[in-house]
């Protein structure tokens, strides 16, 4: 049987082989000698008895007469292979509808293009096509594309965007090693007890799966850093299980963040701990900064000016204009996401040991991690203002 398969096998290559050699013996045949064989086509108007008198297959002659009614020459003419499904305009179509957001998905750009006469055939091409030359185009124009599948990012405003812009160009030559971040952040104890790993190798067809509790407890704070560490994180209104003394203008608890008790976050616990740190290393003039939230820039300067009343010798700047919507600028929000990951990790059971498991990650932060953050603030700064204010991978 296998001698029967190989013997085939043998014969279809033999034969193919014979095939590629007769047409290319035909072409070698000198384009004059070519001539002569339509001249006598045309007076005979007979494939079967030029063949003959000319020795070649029926098949050539044909071949050459049609060749030569349809380009005037019997010049084997480059073959550019089966002919493309779009063409330039249909391509530069696909790419604008995919990159507009009008249709679902490129089934229905397909459909489009057919329904605009701008593909052959009966039926759409398929999707794949589509995305096929879309892609080329845009990778010819110098605009590669790619499917993004997440939830869409929150889009700057112009005005965000000037202000963005205006800010690193004024703050471009200072010094950043001079500057604590500040920031507040909300973690939430969703997964009690369990320990929660970055990657999980799973079987097939199996997803990572935790028991996560409904309503989770949550760690409510203020923190800051500076280039030499963090400050212990400040407790404030919407920590689980704890009451604070401050009400709002109706006169009942408040449930969040107040200027009074920003004043307090501010007295207690950034400015003196930031402070000891630059001063530890001998910096006595150093700035300060904080996010938009309506309650800070008036306690904010007003805590700054008594603290620097307070301790002559030792200045406290407030870094102005600090831009809104500015996640990338903020070098506090990568210390969140470390300490979440390792909060997560630690799989604290109560909510005393949460809270300690934070305070603990945020006290032995890694220094290598704070340098190497405040080292990619000028690079930050720079890819801002080459975006002309907008998001930068930050």
């Amino acid at each position: 049987m296998k001698a029967l398969c190989k013997r085939h096998a043998a014969s279809y290559i033999s034969v193919t082989h014979l095939r590629q050699r007769a047409w290319t013996c035909s072409e070698m045949i000198p384009d004059y000698e070519k001539c002569k064989i339509v001249e006598a086509y045309k007076a005979c108007e007979n494939y079967s008895k030029v063949s003959k008198q000319f020795g070649v297959s029926r098949k050539c002659v044909r071949r050459w007469v049609h060749r030569y009614n349809d380009a005037g020459s019997v010049h084997a003419l480059c073959s550019t292979g089966r002919k493309k499904a779009l063409g330039a305009d249909a391509a530069n179509a696909a790419l604008e509808m995919l990159k507009g957001g009008k249709f679902s998905g490129s089934s229905e750009v397909a459909k489009e293009l057919h329904k605009l006469g701008k593909t052959q055939g009966d039926i759409p091409v398929h999707r794949t096509t589509v995305v096929r030359y879309a892609k080329k185009r845009a990778v010819e124009l110098g605009q590669p594309i790619r499917p993004v599948r997440t939830r869409p990012k929150k889009k700057l405003k112009d005005a965000n965007v000037q202000k963005r812009l205006h800010f690193c160009h004024s703050v471009k030559r200072m010094n950043k090693k001079l500057w604590a971040f500040s920031d507040r952040v909300k973690l939430h104890n969703r997964y009690p007890g369990v320990h929660i790993e970055r990657v999980k190798w799973c079987e097939k067809g199996k997803d990572m799966e935790e028991f996560m509790a409904n309503n989770p407890d949550a760690f409510n704070m203020y923190a800051a850093i500076t280039y030499f560490g963090a400050t212990t994180p400040h407790s404030v209104a919407g920590t689980t299980g704890e009451k604070h003394e401050f009400f709002n203008q109706k006169g009942k608890p408040a449930k969040s963040i107040t200027m009074a008790q920003y004043m307090s976050v501010l007295h207690d616990t950034l400015l003196p701990e930031c402070n000891a740190m630059f001063a530890a290393n001998g910096i006595s003039r150093w700035y300060f900064q904080q996010d938009n939230d309506p309650s800070h820039p008036k306690a904010a300067r007003q805590e700054i000016k008594a603290w620097n009343e307070a301790h002559p010798g030792q200045t406290i700047t407030m870094l102005e204009n600090w831009p809104p919507n500015s996640p990338d600028l903020n070098l506090i929000e990568n210390v969140w996401a470390y300490v979440k990951a390792q909060v997560e990790k630690a799989g604290p059971l109560k909510m005393a040991d949460f809270k300690q498991c934070i305070i603990d990650t945020l006290k032995n932060i890694p220094k290598p991690m704070i340098k190497n953050l405040y080292a990619s603030m000028e690079d930050r700064i720079k890819a801002c203002i080459e975006n002309e204010g907008r998001k930068t991978k930050y």
